[in-house]
């Protein structure tokens, strides 16, 4: 009985390893989706304040 379980307790280490590995990713995968986001965020914040800059240097050439 013996030699029998013991390809199914690999299998089942097997099985909790790759959950394990799994688990890791999705933890990765959520904080590069974070710091993409922040990224994406400060970028498109920089943008509008050189847009912004950019509104009041004409208005400031336009008066002169």
């Amino acid at each position: 009985m013996e030699s029998a379980s013991f390809p199914l307790k690999i299998i089942g280490w097997c099985m909790m390893f790759y959950g394990v590995v799994e688990l890791l990713n999705a933890f990765k995968i959520k904080q590069m989706k974070r710091t993409y986001n922040l990224i994406e965020q400060n970028q498109t914040s920089t943008d509008e304040e050189l847009d912004e800059s950019v509104a009041v240097e004409e208005k400031n050439e336009s008066t002169i």
